[in-house]
């Protein structure tokens, strides 16, 4: 119903223009096929804000929709609220926190049917002390790997890469 949306349509017209648009299949085949994915692109190509987009949808489309929880990392706070509020305009989303949403310190706009969950790199970190496998949690985006301890949050990855999906996108 929102796919057939004016509103969806339009954003899908902005979001095609974006370099990254041209490589949506070969992230969604990599991902499918590798438990690590790197991305690397120019800054402004979408890697922060269609890649995750990738993800879900994909999984939407395959009907795993339900099971699908995806982490994505951000170095900084206000980037990991501002992300979450762009891809939440992108997905047409009523409001930020529903399918798509944000956890920071001491801050977070999320719900039980969040899908899409952008938060600071140390979030991940305290949330591996409680859960070493990360339950639920499908996907691990880590963006921004020149910024923040991504090298600490990639160690703790590594004995559960067969249950995870991992991927780094990098400049």
């Amino acid at each position: 119903q929102r796919r057939e949306s004016l509103a969806y349509q339009k954003m899908l017209n902005i979001r095609s223009a974006l370099p990254m648009t041209s490589f949506r299949q070969d992230v969604l085949e990599m991902v499918k096929r590798y438990p690590v994915t790197i991305i690397s692109a120019q800054t402004g190509a979408g890697k922060t804000t269609q890649c995750p987009q990738y993800l879900l949808e994909q999984a939407l489309f395959e009907g795993q929709g339900g099971t699908t929880q995806i982490l994505v990392t951000q170095p900084r706070r206000v980037a990991a609220t501002s992300v979450a509020e762009r891809v939440s305009e992108e997905m047409c989303e009523p409001r930020l926190g529903r399918w798509v949403g944000y956890q920071i310190r001491m801050d977070s706009k999320r719900s039980a049917d969040t899908k899409l969950l952008f938060c600071t790199t140390g979030i991940v970190l305290r949330r591996l002390q409680d859960d070493r496998n990360l339950e639920g949690v499908t996907h691990v985006v880590v963006d921004e790997v020149r910024k923040g301890p991504v090298p600490r949050v990639i160690c703790h990855f590594v004995p559960h890469l067969d249950s995870l999906s991992f991927h780094v996108m990098c400049r």
